[in-house]
């Protein structure tokens, strides 16, 4: 990039940084002003995330009755194929918790997998098996 912060010979007043954002687009600069604000003054813009748990601020959120330990009647709940169940993420317990799309879902228990359960569901008009264990689903009557 052109400019006076990062060595400018051609501007040093700081003018060429504006006439070079015209000529490279709006696009480009979107993508490099986050390493010439760290180059310049040492800042640096807060990296969106891209893991799993995106977005699940207030959907993995307990209340105050469910904050504390898990429940123990959940985890030790035998299920038989062909049962009824319901994908109720906990966020407090990460291991074996399927996709934040699957929260709410109900389907089938069609297998097990190690201590988790093979879940089949429909998601629009396709038919998914979710692996999850048994903290982040419960039993439909």
């Amino acid at each position: 990039m052109c400019c006076a912060m990062v060595g400018c010979r051609r501007y040093p007043c700081g003018l060429g940084f504006h006439v070079r954002l015209r000529r490279i687009g709006a696009l480009k600069w979107v993508g490099q002003v986050g390493g010439l604000l760290k180059r310049a003054y040492g800042v640096s813009t807060m990296q969106r995330s891209k893991g799993q748990r995106q977005g699940t601020r207030y959907i993995l959120k307990r209340s105050k009755s469910e904050r504390g330990r898990l429940n123990i009647a959940r985890v030790m709940h035998q299920y038989d194929v062909g049962d009824r169940v319901a994908v109720v993420l906990d966020g407090g317990q990460q291991k074996g918790m399927p996709h934040r799309r699957f929260n709410g879902r109900s389907g089938r228990i069609s297998g097990q997998q190690g201590r988790a359960w093979v879940v089949e569901l429909k998601d629009g008009n396709m038919r998914k098996t979710v692996v999850a264990r048994p903290d982040h689903l419960r039993p439909i009557e």
